[in-house]
């Protein structure tokens, strides 16, 4: 093996060690900003996160807090949904008693509960998701904000924060992606009116919600479906925003307009208070803009980013620095 391949197997070995699983059964789901593996020991069911980025992956300085403190506090908000009455993936201790292990180089490891039932997007592969099962992820999605909305001040200073305090650190990365060749002027120049557009409907957003501790990665990936209800998973990304910044997510999703329909309607259900798509849309950029500003490195191999970044600016970037609305039902 090469000595990336061997450093992923001793993190991993040590991890399942640390947690008393040592010999389990396992498969890795994703790299992305953490190595997420299917661990199955015995008749029980996990996921191990080992907090440590693919190469390619250049996480944004969203929180001044470290990565332990940052999973610590993850930790502490899964179990404070699930003490109240949410269905989440509750953290599973290590054998000393701790949520978060310290793996070989200073990496975090924590272990989380399998939640039962299949992902949207495994269930329905072209986003026509069923009308109850949408609603039912819109519901999950109000609920959770509208309780998070009183937890704000307690994970303030260990949780991402996005909005226009993001849009600086967002134009800092977009001109080093210039440099590297994965933007080009013109696309430079409509990105950053963009950001200047969506400071003034971010403070707005605010103004009208609050803040509250959003999920702020509700992919079809990332929701569950049961067969009655739909629950969010991989809280990782959780950081302080307006509750539209998860609408806007799980939009970005679920392109086709019934859907849409359906998880608005239960987002509004669920938060108790009618959405402004018009304060919604500066979230749906954002959430592209973060891939971007992340990914742009590996941007270079993939042979479709840039048709998707002409789209994106097409649909997207250009009209919201026009202000023009572009998520109108």
């Amino acid at each position: 093996m090469n000595g990336a391949a061997d450093d992923r197997e001793a993190r991993l070995n040590a991890a399942l060690a640390q947690f008393g699983l040592a010999g389990a059964q396992v498969k890795l789901i994703r790299h992305n900003e953490n190595e997420i593996y299917d661990v199955q020991a015995e008749e029980r069911r996990f996921a191990l996160r080992i907090h440590i980025p693919a190469e390619g992956f250049a996480p944004l300085p969203l929180c001044g807090a470290d990565g332990f403190a940052k999973r610590r506090a993850e930790a502490e908000l899964l179990l404070l949904l699930a003490e109240n009455g949410f269905r989440v993936q509750r953290p599973v201790p290590g054998k000393d008693g701790k949520t978060v292990q310290t793996l070989p180089g200073g990496v975090p490891a924590t272990l989380l509960c399998w939640l039962a039932g299949e992902s949207f997007d495994a269930l329905w592969k072209e986003a026509d998701v069923p009308d109850g099962a949408a609603f039912a992820a819109g519901r999950a999605a109000g609920r959770l904000d509208g309780f998070t909305k009183d937890c704000v001040r307690r994970f303030a200073s260990r949780r991402p924060r996005y909005g226009e305090r993001t849009l600086p650190v967002l134009a800092q990365r977009l001109r080093a992606a210039r440099e590297a060749g994965a933007v080009n002027d013109a696309q430079l120049a409509g990105l950053l009116a963009a950001l200047a557009a969506m400071a003034p409907r971010m403070r707005a957003a605010e103004r009208e919600t609050g803040l509250c501790v959003c999920h702020a990665d509700l992919s079809g990936g990332n929701l569950i479906w049961d067969g009655t209800d739909a629950s969010p998973i991989d809280f990782s990304l959780s950081g302080l925003a307006s509750p539209y910044f998860d609408l806007a997510g799980m939009f970005a999703s679920f392109t086709r307009e019934n859907v849409r329909k359906a998880l608005l309607a239960g987002f509004e259900e669920g938060y108790g208070k009618r959405a402004e798509l018009r304060l919604a849309e500066p979230y749906f950029a954002l959430g592209i803009l973060l891939f971007v500003c992340q990914r742009y490195e590996a941007a270079g191999d993939w042979d479709w980013f840039s048709s998707a970044l002409a789209r994106w600016l097409r649909e997207t970037f250009l009209p919201l620095a026009r202000g023009e609305s572009f998520l109108a039902l």
